[in-house]
Parts: C-alpha cells; structure tokens; sequence
C-alpha cells in the first residue's frame, strides 16, 4: 500500500535545510569579516612599520667615518662630527659625493693645465673612498635586525587582533629599490665652485659642458627654484672618462618619506632594470620594504608588505663643498740680520759730526776713514788747518800730529775712536778735502755730512764750541764705543725682513762711511708689510697686514698707495676665492660683496685681514664651526695663524701635513712692486717712513737722502685636487730688485727657487723699471 507524504512533515525538512545554510551562511559571513578585517589590521601595521622604516633610513643608519684611511678626508661631510669622527647616512652621502666630484673637477683641470703631480691618481682614490663608504652604508641599511627594530616601531602599536594573537614578525631581509631617477638630489651646485670659472665673463666651461646638464631646480618653499641641485641614479657625472662617475641619491628637498605601489617599487628594484638604468656597482638606495608574517586565528600563516620612499624632509638641500677643505699660505723665512760695519767696529759719527767735517786722503788719493771736528781741536784752529798741518809735516819730513783724528772704521793697525790712527797711516795722509773738492762730492754723497740743514748736524751745532773735550758728546761717545750697536730683531731672533735687511746693509754702508749698493737679488726674505714709520727702529714689524683691519689685498684692484700684498682681482685673489666658494659656497653672504674690475664680486679681505703670518710662518684659510659670520650665526671661514687654526679646528692636525699634489711654478704667479721712501720721501708706492729713519739704531739721522730702492713681493700658487681636503698652497717672499743699477722686469722671467724647508727664493730679472710706470732718479 502506498502511503501519502504529509505535507506538514516535509516543510519541517525544508525548514531545517534553509536554516542550515543560514546558520553556515552567518559562520562563513563571521569568518570572512573576521579575516578581513584583520587582514586590514596587519597591513595597516605593515604601512605603519614601512613608513617608520623609511623615515629612520634617512639618518638613524649611519656608518661611521673610519679613523685612518682615504676615508677619513669625507668627516667635513658627515654628521656629528663635533669632538671626534661623524657618521655618513642616507642624508648626507650626497655631501659625500658631491666632496668627490670636486676633487675630480680640480684634479682634471690641473692635468689640463700641465700641473698635475699626483692630482689625478689622488681623484681616483678619492672615488674610490666615497663609493667605499656608500658601499658601506648599503650594507647597514640592509642590516635585518635593525631594520625589523625600525620597522616595530610603529607595527607593533597597530592593533592586530582581528588576524589572530601574537606578534607579527619579519620575513626575510628588506628589500631596496632605486626611485625617481634622474630626479633632484639634496644637493646644489654653483658655477663658481668650478676650477675654470673666469670671475671677468662669469663662465665655467667645465661647469657648463659638464655639471649643468645633470642639475635641475626645485619648488620647496625655501629653495623657490634659485639653486641647481645635481641629480641623481644618472650616468655621465665625470669631467673625463679617465675618472669615475659621480652618482647621487635622489633626494628632493621638500618631499617627506611616502609609500609608493608595489609596481614601481618592483620596476625599480634594480640599477639595470627600470628607466633610465645607470652603473652605480654598489648604490644607496631610496626606496625600501620590510615584509612580516603572522599566524591567523586558523593556524595559517600570511605575509604583508608596504613600500616606502626615503625623503630628506629638510625644505631646503646643502651645497656641494669640500668643508673641511683647506689652504696653506707659507711666508718665507727670513734673511739673516747683520750689525752695521761688520764685526767689532764701532760708529764714531755720532760725536764727530758737528760742521764742518773734514776727511784726508792717502797719497794715492784714496778716502781714509777718519774724521776731525771742531770739538776735538784747540778753539783757535779749525778742521782744515789741522788736516793741513799733517799734510805739511809729512811733506817735510816731519812727525805730523794725528792725536785729534777719531777713526771710524779702523784699517792696518788703527784703533777705534779719537787719537787711533796708527802712525804708518798718519805718515800716509797727503790731501785735504778741501783743496780735493771731487772727493768730497763723492763721499759726502749719502751722509751730506756737511749739510748744516742736517738733523745729525743741527744736533751737535747745539754743543758747546767751548768745549774742546767734547764732555757735552760725552754719552755719544760711551754709546759708540762701550756698547755694541742696538740689532734689529724680528719674530725669529736676529733676523729681517728683505726691507730691514736693506736698511741694515744701508746703515752698514753709513758707519764706515761709504756709499749704499744692493746688487739685485741679494736679499730674499718672507713678505712683510712694511709700515711708515717716525720712530726708531727697535723691533720691526713682520706681518702679512699692518694691523689685524688691514687687508692682504687692495680692493680698489691696485689703485691704493700700499702694494705689499695681492692685486685685488688677480691670479692670487682668483685662486683664492674659487677654492673658497669650494669650502662654503655661501660665504659672499657673510663677507659682503666689493666692486673690482667693474664686477660685483666676494669681499675677500673680510677673510684675508683676519690672522698675522710671521716670517717663516704659516696661516691656514678654512671652515671653522666656532666662527660666527656677519648674521651671527655659527660657522665661517676664517684666515688664522697655524697654531690657533690647529687648536680652533684639531681636525685639521690629519691633514695638515699633507703634500701637494700639484706642481710647484718656476715663476711667481703674481708678484707686487713697490719703492721704499726714506723719511720725508716722496715719489713712491708707499707712505713715507719705511727706511732711513732718524734714531734707527741711536744715529742722529743715518742718511739725508736714502738711494731709491724697489722691493717686490711674490707669490707662488701651487694648486692642489682636495684630496685629503688641501685646496692649495702660496708661498710667499719679498726680494731686493734694485740699487746698485737694476729694477724689476715689466714683463721678464722670475724664478722660484724651491727649498724643501719653505725657505724659498725669487730670481728677479735685470732690467725693468720699480712698477713699470714709477719715476726713479737712479737707476729706475
């Protein structure tokens, strides 16, 4: 029998089968919120670790600048750098870098101009120093421990739970990718920074052929466009094949660290995939992902993984620079400092040269060094008389009387002072001045000794007549035989300038009597600024200024009466201020800008006037972070004495020592002429004062009218890559160019002399004329 189904009792079935896909409907509908949401979660968390990553990348993994090595030059460029070695980070590699290239940029243009020593091998080196340091700074980067600490930073806070419990941890090393390519570094660049730059058209060939088509400008609020930043993962950035190329991290300033998709981070993981591929061996990477797993609820593992872009977050880059580049001036050393009539010769001019003044000759006609004045004879006879007597004795066989004569300079057997003359040369007198009057011409020709206008003689006219002892010249004649004459002294014991030297030679030539000659070259010393003077001499002044305000160089470009130091706008001062735009290419904004040559350009003696090179001495042109500039804030370059720059900078005692690597010239690469005036002088390229001054040496008045006597400084640039942070040396000397018939060259070959201890020396030409325009009665 069939049965019928109840319809009651198959609804109830459907019931139940409905309700059980809506129950298993409601679970899986749970689980598919629970695991998205915590999917959600976890890459929350993995955006969150990325960015913390990508912002500590910047410059919280950093690798620290060895303490030897080529390496050790980059510390200007590093990070806390105060009281030992800085670290390099993602940051500041592009300083690294950029401090590279000039030595390339410099090293290059050395070759170009035959003076390369080294400079070349040295700029490979340097190279090789930077991308060993980026080489090792990608290798810290992708250290795992640190990046997962980084990374957790932030992770570890975003909530999870959804996903399952416990922690999230890292799969695998982060992975790097190179982004923006061909994009702004951090860093700028400026044509003045360029060896070549012509400060008179403004140009760099170098800069415009090989450094502007790899920079581009930025819109960040502080930059606005002004400055040209190098660009970065590009190939090309090299002054020649022979170097490597320079590569730089994108970097704009402005940007702050940001994730980017998957895709372009993947296109770009590699330097020979993505566009535009570059050569970069080992490269500092800008873009980086950390990936994390964890288990979910369900026991199943899931990894999640978000990419971020390394920004540098300063609105603003920093200059290309060598900052802890520096440069040597050497003064030379200088000359030796000899007392007037040599040896144990005393002066008897200072009591005996009240008018008038009377010397004999020998019977060959030839000057004797002895003198008689008014005091030493019996009031009812005078000078002439007297010489005349002895003449009229030693013509009639008689002992002539020589007791009055004081001899000044003694010769075969004399003695010094009054009554000295030995009887042989007292039997040999045969002339009297005054019938000879040629020969009174010729040796009054410097000391004018008659002149009654002379101070010296104005000075002993006051004496008594009635006094033929001489008491009232009683201390003059203590001081020139008792004592041995006062010597000048310098900065380094018994020794001159080229000026003083000529001074001393001059008032050795007045002490016995005898006209001055300085032969060309005889003299060499250091550069000295050789001060008027009203006084005597006592101690001269050896410095590279005249007082600390005083500038090396003449900003008007050689119009100022002073020529000692450099001609403002030439081979000297351009050198000067290109290396320094190398140092801190902001540093016309503390100095201030001067007109030369019709052209706005740095006010370099804001720099120059600063330190004192004493002879033998040297100064060192560099960064200090201790100097305030002109807006009061910290950092400057400053020009200072060795010793104060080494205890300023202590840096610098790693490099101070450093040898050039550039050739030394044959030449002086500029040299500045100028004519020393006596007292009361006139015609000349200086102030009045700078020789024959009244009392030098305790003299009355040494000579009425000084010969006329150019001196030149010159400087020797030596010009050197960077490579351990030395831009360059100038060695410095002055030289006697004429008296005795010659003066500088207009246009002649000079020649530096070298000496491996810093004595250098200058040969000087011939013929010429003081300053190619100065009037001169004899010689120039």
């Amino acid at each position: 029998m069939v049965r019928k189904r109840r319809p009651r009792g198959a609804t109830m079935g459907m019931v139940a089968a409905v309700t059980l896909v809506f129950v298993l409907l409601g679970v899986f509908v749970i689980f598919l919120v629970k695991l998205l949401g915590g999917g959600e979660q976890m890459q929350r968390s993995a955006d969150s670790g990325n960015l913390s990553l990508t912002r500590a990348e910047l410059d919280q993994f950093s690798f620290p600048i060895p303490s030897t090595g080529n390496e050790l030059q980059f510390n200007g460029a590093s990070d806390h750098t105060a009281g030992g070695n800085g670290v390099v980070n993602v940051r500041n590699i592009n300083s690294v870098m950029g401090q590279a290239l000039l030595v390339n940029m410099n090293a290059f243009y050395m070759q170009q101009q035959g003076q390369d020593n080294g400079a070349m091998t040295h700029a490979n080196q340097t190279s090789n120093a930077a991308n060993s340091i980026a080489s090792s700074l990608a290798s810290v980067m992708g250290n795992a421990t640190n990046t997962f600490n980084s990374y957790n930073t932030t992770s570890a806070n975003m909530p999870t739970q959804e996903f399952g419990a416990g922690n999230s941890t890292a799969a695998g090393a982060p992975q790097f990718s190179y982004l923006d390519r061909g994009t702004a570094s951090n860093v700028y660049i400026s044509p003045q920074e360029m060896p070549d730059y012509n400060w008179t058209t403004g140009v760099s060939s170098m800069y415009n052929n090989n450094i502007a088509p790899y920079t581009t400008t930025v819109s960040s609020a502080l930059d606005a466009g002004k400055n040209n930043y190098m660009i970065g993962y590009t190939n090309g950035i090299t002054p020649d094949k022979t170097l490597p190329n320079t590569y730089f991290v994108p970097l704009r300033p402005g940007a702050r660290p940001h994730l980017v998709s998957r895709q372009l981070f993947q296109t770009n993981n590699k330097p020979s995939s993505g566009s535009p591929t570059f050569n970069w061996s080992t490269p500092v990477a800008n873009g980086v992902s950390q990936a994390a797993t964890k288990q979910d609820t369900e026991h199943g593992f899931a990894q999640f993984a978000a990419y971020g872009q390394i920004e540098p977050i300063s609105a603003q880059g920093t200059p290309v620079a060598i900052r802890h580049g520096f440069i040597r001036l050497m003064n030379g050393s200088p000359s030796p400092a000899s007392g007037y009539a040599a040896g144990n010769s005393q002066d008897v001019f200072v009591f005996t040269m009240n008018d008038p003044q009377f010397f004999p000759t020998d019977k060959n006609g030839k000057a004797m060094p002895y003198f008689v004045g008014q005091n030493s004879l019996p009031s009812n006879m005078n000078p002439a008389q007297y010489i005349q007597n002895i003449v009229d004795a030693n013509s009639n066989g008689k002992t002539p009387d020589c007791s009055a004569l004081s001899v000044g300079y003694a010769v075969n057997g004399d003695t010094l002072g009054q009554g000295g003359v030995s009887s042989q040369n007292c039997a040999n007198i045969a002339g009297n001045p005054g019938t000879n009057p040629s020969y009174q011409t010729a040796i009054l020709n410097n000391t004018n000794l008659s002149d009654a206008s002379s101070q010296g003689n104005k000075m002993f006219a006051s004496l008594p007549l009635s006094d033929p002892l001489g008491y009232s010249a009683r201390p003059y004649i203590e001081q020139a035989y008792g004592l041995q004459p006062a010597q000048a002294t310098g900065s380094n014991g018994q020794s001159v300038s080229v000026a003083d030297q000529i001074n001393l030679a001059l008032l050795s030539a007045r002490a016995q009597g005898q006209n001055f000659t300085a032969a060309a070259g005889q003299y060499n010393s250091g550069i000295a600024y050789v001060p008027s003077r009203s006084n005597s001499l006592s101690s001269p002044n050896f410095k590279i200024a005249a007082q600390p305000e005083q500038a090396l160089i003449t900003s008007t470009a050689g119009t100022s009466s002073q020529k000692e130091g450099i001609t403002a706008g030439g081979p000297v001062w351009q050198f000067l201020t290109q290396r320094m735009y190398e140092i801190d290419p902001n540093f016309p904004s503390y100095t201030g800008m001067v007109t030369i040559n019709k052209q706005q350009v740095p006010n370099v003696d804001a720099i120059l006037s600063q330190a004192q090179i004493p002879m033998a001495g040297e100064a060192i042109i560099y960064f200090s972070t201790s100097a305030k500039n002109a807006q009061g804030q910290p950092g400057a370059i400053v020009m200072r004495e060795k010793s104060a720059a080494l205890a300023d900078a202590p840096w610098l005692a790693s490099f101070i020592n450093q040898s050039v690597d550039g050739r030394k010239p044959t030449n002086p690469s500029e040299v500045s002429t100028f004519k020393l005036i006596s007292q009361g002088g006139t015609g000349g390229d200086g102030p009045s004062g700078m020789i024959d001054v009244d009392g030098d040496w305790g003299f009355p008045h040494p000579y009425d009218g000084a010969p006329d006597i150019s001196i030149t400084n010159w400087f020797a640039i030596t010009p050197c890559s960077g490579f351990n942070n030395l831009l360059g040396e100038i060695n410095m000397g002055a030289t006697n160019t004429n008296g005795g018939g010659t003066c500088p060259a207009t246009g002649g070959a000079y020649t530096v002399n070298v000496s491996p201890s810093g004595a250098d020396t200058i040969t000087v030409p011939a013929q010429g004329g003081c300053n190619g325009t100065a009037t001169a009665t004899s010689p120039c």
